[in-house]
C-alpha cells in the first residue's frame, strides 16, 4: 500500500483502493501494480520517501514527523534547510551528494528541509511554514548561480526573509574529488564565477567543496562526496546555528586584533582606532547580554594600556616575554598539551611545519617548556594579539606569504581558542590579519589548508574595512569570514602647508609681478623650492632645465605641469585620522566627507555659475572649493533648505545646484545611518532571534 501512496498519481490512488478493496475488504476485485512515480521538478525531497516529492513544508513535516525508519522530525533540534543544484532528478544516484550531507546532518541529530530553488521565484512554502514562521536555523546552498537567476534583488529579498546564515556547499562540474586533492587552486577557475561569486553577491558564506562529477561504470554521471569535506561543511552548519539559538549570555567569543612583529608600537587596523572601536564593542555586548564579567569595562585609553602589557613578544625580548607572563595576561600552553593537539594534523601537515619552525613547541614565544598565548579575559569574552607570523625579524616579510607554514606559537593559539577556551566565534578585527593569507588553496579550501585549521569549525565574523574589496575578498573566500564592512576616516581635502604652501604663494606672486627684478627674484624662489622639494623626480624636469627656459617657456611651465601638480595635491583627498566603529563624520569632518563623495562634477557646476569678468580658471576653481564647503555647512550643520543656502553663498540659485546639495542630504543621511551600525552589526552576526 505505501508504493501506491508515496508514488502519488491518479492511477495508483484507484489502484491503492483496488488493492485495498481485494485484500483487506476480501472483494473480488482486480488491481494493477504501482505505477512508478511521476517525478515533479520541484518540491521537498528526502531519500527515505523517494520518489514520493512534497509540494510543501506541512505535507514533508507531517511525513517527517511521522513514526518510521527515518530520521524523526523533531522541532526543539536544529533544522537545516538545503538547497538543492537543480531540478529534482529521477533516479537516487543523482542526489549521492545531497544524501551524503542529509545522512551526516541528521548522524548529528539535525532535521533537514532539502528543496528546489524555486521557492525564490514563487510563493512555495518550504523553509516556512502556512504561517510565515521560518521553520531552519541555517541554510545550506549547493545552487549555483544566482537564487533567482532573472531577478537577482527578489532572490536575496527571500534570503533576507529567513533572516539565517546561508552556507555555500560546492559540488564541482569540472573535478573529481581526486582531481580537486591533487590541486592547488582548489575549486576549478571554470566554476569561480557561478559557485563563488554571484552566491556571494547574494550573501553567500563559506564556500566548502564537498564533492566532484564522476561517471560511474554505467556511464552515468553523479557528484561523488568527499566525505572529509562534507563532516567539515555539517560541522560549520552546525556551528552557525548553535550560534543562531544560544543566549548571548552562553556564547564565548575571541575578539582578535592584530599586533605584527610584536613590540608596542604594532597594534591596530588600517584606518581603524582599533582600541576604542573594541571597546564600543564590549560595550554593546554587554548591553545584549554576553557575560563580560562583573568588572568595569575599560576605555578606549585603557584598553590600549592593556593592550601593550599583553602584545606579543619577539625573541629578541626574553625579559619582556617574562614580564609578559607575571602580568598574568597570558594562557601557558604545556608542550605536552600542545602536543594532544599538535598530533591530530596530518603527518604531512606537520613536517611542512616542523621543516620551517623546528620539532614543538619551537622557540617563539616560548617560556621555559610553554607555549605563551597573550590574551584579556572579560567574562565569556577574549580580547588577543592575532599570533605573529614568525619571529619578529621575519614578520613584515611574512606578512602575505602563501608559502611559509605557521609557527607552533601560531597554531597553538587557534588550538586553544577551539580545543580549550571552546569558542563560539571569533572576530578578526580590522584590516587585515594573517590566517587568511597562510598557505593553502586560492578559494574552496581544503579541510587541512592551514586557513582552514586555524578556524576549524568556528564562525568567523571580520569587520573589515569598506574601499578594501580585493584584500576583503579573500578574508572572506580563504578565511571563512563573514565580511562586516565598515567606513573609511572623514575623507578631507589635502590643502598646503610648508614648503608646497609657500611655492604656491611664490607662483601667484610671480605672475602678479610687473618689476622685472622683483619677477626674478621670485623665479629663483621657486627654483630653490622646486629643488628642495624633489619634484624633478614627480614632473621629469629638472632645476637646470628650468633655469634655462625663457620667460615664456617657463611661465607656461608654472601654468600647466607645475601649478596642475600642486593642485592636485592641494583639492585631492585623503584619509583624515582613524575610523572608531559605529561613530560616522560630524561637523566639520561630516562637510568634507559629502563633498569629497559629491566630487569634482560639485565643483564645475559652481565654477559654471560664478562670474568670470576677472581672475583665471585655477582661482575660480578655488574660491568654488570654498563656496562649496559653505553651502555644505549650510545645509549638513545648520539645517538651511539648498534654495536659501544658494542665495546665501553664491546670490542665485541653479537647478543642478539643488540636485547636488539635494544629494549631499542624501549621503549625509546614510553616513549617520552607521551611528553604532557597525557594532550592531559585528554583534548580531552572532545573534540568537
Amino acid at each position: 500500500m505505501l508504493d501506491y501512496f508515496n508514488n502519488t498519481s491518479e492511477a495508483n490512488m484507484e489502484g491503492w483502493i483496488r488493492y485495498a478493496g481485494s485484500e483487506i475488504a476480501g472483494a473480488y476485485i482486480q488491481y494493477p501494480p504501482p505505477a512508478p512515480a511521476s517525478i515533479p521538478s520541484y518540491g521537498i525531497y528526502h531519500p527515505d520517501a523517494f520518489p514520493r516529492i512534497f509540494a510543501n513544508s506541512t505535507e514533508y513535516l507531517e511525513w517527517y514527523g511521522s513514526a518510521g525508519s527515518h530520521h524523526l522530525y523533531d522541532p526543539n533540534n536544529i533544522t537545516v534547510g538545503i538547497i538543492l543544484p537543480s531540478k529534482l532528478g529521477k533516479t537516487q544516484i543523482e542526489y549521492t551528494l545531497e544524501n551524503a550531507i542529509i545522512r551526516e546532518l541528521e548522524s548529528r541529530g539535525c532535521n533537514v528541509i532539502p528543496a528546489t530553488y524555486d521557492m525564490f521565484s514563487s510563493d512555495r512554502q518550504y523553509f516556512v511554514d502556512v504561517n510565515g514562521t521560518v521553520l531552519v536555523d541555517v541554510i545550506v546552498s549547493l545552487k549555483g548561480f544566482y537564487m533567482n537567476y532573472f531577478n537577482q534583488a527578489a532572490g536575496v529579498a527571500k534570503l533576507q526573509s529567513f533572516n539565517v546564515p546561508v552556507i555555500k556547499a560546492i559540488g564541482d562540474y569540472y573535478q573529481s574529488p581526486d582531481e580537486y586533492n591533487n590541486s592547488t587552486h582548489g575549486l576549478s577557475t571554470s566554476s569561480l564565477y557561478y559557485q563563488v561569486v554571484q552566491p556571494e553577491i547574494d550573501g553567500c558564506i563559506e564556500y566548502i567543496w564537498v564533492g566532484g562529477r564522476v561517471k560511474n561504470a554505467q556511464g552515468q554521471y553523479y557528484y561523488e562526496p568527499l566525505p572529509q569535506h562534507v563532516e567539515w561543511l555539517c560541522n560549520r552548519t552546525i556551528r552557525w546555528a548553535h550560534l543562531h539559538r544560544m543566549s548571548n549570555a552562553q556564547k564565548k567569543v575571541v575578539i582578535m586584533y592584530y599586533n605584527h612583529e610584536g613590540g608596542k608600537n604594532n597594534i591596530g587596523a588600517s584606518y581603524l582606532d582599533t582600541a576604542k572601536s573594541i571597546s564600543l564593542v564590549l560595550q554593546r555586548m554587554r548591553a545584549e547580554g554576553y557575560d563580560l564579567g562583573n568588572g568595569t569595562l575599560p576605555n578606549g585609553t585603557e584598553l590600549i594600556d592593556l593592550f601593550i602589557e599583553s602584545r606579543n613578544v619577539g625573541t629578541w625580548a626574553p625579559g619582556e616575554l617574562q614580564k609578559l607572563v607575571q602580568s598574568g595576561y597570558v594562557e601557558l600552553i604545556p608542550k605536552d598539551e600542545y602536543m594532544q593537539w599538535y598530533n591530530t594534523l596530518p603527518a604531512d601537515v606537520r613536517a611542512d611545519v616542523e621543516a620551517k619552525w623546528g620539532p614543538p613547541p619551537g622557540d617563539v614565544m616560548v617560556y621555559g617548556d610553554s607555549i605563551v598565548i597573550p590574551r584579556l579575559k572579560f567574562g565569556n569574552i577574549v580580547v588577543m594579539p592575532q599570533p605573529m607570523r614568525a619571529k619578529a625579524s621575519d614578520e613584515k616579510l611574512l606578512y602575505h606569504s602563501k608559502e611559509i607554514p605557521p609557527t607552533h606559537q601560531y597554531l597553538a593559539a587557534y588550538f586553544w581558542i577551539s580545543r580549550d577556551m571552546g569558542a563560539d566565534a571569533i572576530v578578526h578585527f580590522g584590516t587585515h590579519g594573517t590566517q587568511e593569507w597562510l598557505p593553502g588553496s586560492e578559494v574552496s579550501l581544503h579541510r587541512y589548508d592551514y586557513p582552514s585549521i586555524m578556524v576549524d569549525d568556528i564562525p568567523v565574523v571580520y569587520p573589515y574595512i569598506m574601499d578594501n574589496v580585493g584584500e576583503g575578498t579573500q578574508a572572506k573566500r580563504r578565511g571563512n569570514a563573514v565580511i562586516i564592512d565598515h567606513l573609511t576616516p572623514p575623507i578631507v581635502t589635502g590643502d598646503l602647508y610648508g614648503e608646497l604652501l609657500e611655492l604656491n604663494d611664490k607662483i601667484e606672486a610671480y605672475e602678479k609681478a610687473t618689476d622685472s627684478s622683483l619677477k626674478q627674484s621670485y623665479r629663483d624662489a621657486i627654483l630653490d623650492l622646486y629643488e628642495s622639494l624633489h619634484l624633478d623626480e614627480d614632473l621629469n624636469v629638472s632645476k637646470a632645465e628650468l633655469e634655462l627656459m625663457n620667460d615664456t617657456q617657463f611661465t607656461s611651465f608654472l601654468d600647466n605641469e607645475l601649478t596642475d601638480y600642486i593642485d592636485e595635491i592641494r583639492w585631492g583627498y585623503m584619509p583624515y585620522g582613524l575610523h572608531v566603529f559605529g561613530v560616522p563624520p560630524e561637523g566639520s569632518e561630516l562637510v568634507s566627507m559629502v563633498k569629497s563623495m559629491l566630487g569634482k562634477p560639485f565643483i564645475d557646476h559652481i565654477v559654471a555659475v560664478i562670474p568670470h569678468t576677472n581672475g583665471t580658471q585655477r582661482e575660480w576653481e578655488s574660491i568654488s572649493h570654498e563656496y562649496a564647503e559653505r553651502m555644505l555647512e549650510h545645509v549638513l550643520l545648520n539645517g538651511t533648505n539648498v534654495t536659501y543656502a544658494q542665495m546665501e553663498v553664491l546670490g542665485l540659485v541653479n537647478a543642478t545646484i539643488s540636485d547636488d546639495l539635494n544629494t549631499s542630504l542624501v549621503y549625509a543621511s546614510r553616513l549617520n545611518q552607521t551611528r553604532g551600525r557597525s557594532t550592531s552589526s559585528c554583534v548580531p552576526s552572532m545573534r540568537n532571534t
